[in-house]
């Protein structure tokens, strides 16, 4: 079965992840959409929704929630993660063709200045640009398994030991592919369009982020989303879509 599923802990993210379901579902009425949350919510934004409790202390703590849940939780064989801080421009479906070839999807993130470490020479691969986690097309299967069970293990050893420094979740998702064998297509900026920074486009714009809730912040352009919630106004930087 395929499906989209968000993580969100915490009111502000599962506001959030509410909106950003709103507009997939927008664009296509017959999405699967599961959330995995901390606490029980009622929203139709969602088929279904997954209760796994915590307490999130910090910023990294957040980012292991999810690191624990984006994978072994999702309800579906073919799951399109995305962040909660996301607008969904067009029906995106068949992004999971790409399934049919590889184990793993997922865009470089040129932003992030850090570098992961070769399992090897463990010295940085200062060369090579780390992928960002903030949308990731897989399938189950073993590869992904041993390759998202060691992505848990390496942030939780270094959020543990106090080893992370600047460093989220993405340097340790690169560690984790260096030691895996599953097969990693790399999608365009069009599939993770991050604002509001530079890059080019062949195709046209599937998925913006970050996108912020209105707090009485001026951005380029306001999308009202449909639903009874009152924090369905969105505010976006970037008009390509």
């Amino acid at each position: 079965m395929k499906g989209y599923l968000y993580v969100a802990a915490g009111e502000r993210f599962v506001r959030e992840a509410i909106g950003s379901a709103r507009s997939l579902r927008h664009v296509d009425e017959n999405a699967q959409i599961a959330l995995v949350t901390d606490q029980p919510i009622e929203s139709d934004a969602f088929d279904q929704v997954i209760v796994r409790p915590t307490t999130t202390e910090t910023y990294n703590h957040g980012l292991l929630y999810k690191v624990q849940h984006l994978y072994h939780s999702s309800p579906y064989t073919e799951t399109l993660f995305i962040d909660s801080d996301t607008y969904i421009c067009e029906n995106i479906s068949h992004i999971f063709d790409l399934l049919d070839f590889f184990d793993v999807a997922i865009a470089q993130d040129p932003t992030d200045v850090n570098r992961a470490k070769s399992p090897q020479s463990l010295q940085r691969l200062k060369a090579s640009d780390l992928y960002n986690t903030g949308v990731i097309l897989y399938t189950k299967n073993e590869r992904n398994d041993d390759l998202f069970s060691h992505w848990l293990e390496i942030y939780q050893t270094k959020l543990e030991q106090s080893t992370l420094g600047k460093e989220n979740d993405q340097t340790s998702f690169m560690e984790a592919w260096l030691k895996s064998v599953s097969k990693i297509y790399v999608l365009s900026h069009a599939w993770n369009a991050r604002t509001p920074f530079f890059f080019t486009l062949n195709q046209s714009v599937k998925i913006i982020l970050p996108v912020q809730l209105l707090y009485g912040m001026r951005y380029q352009l306001k999308i009202e989303l449909p639903g009874p919630e009152p924090m369905d106004s969105f505010l976006i930087r970037n008009k390509r879509c």
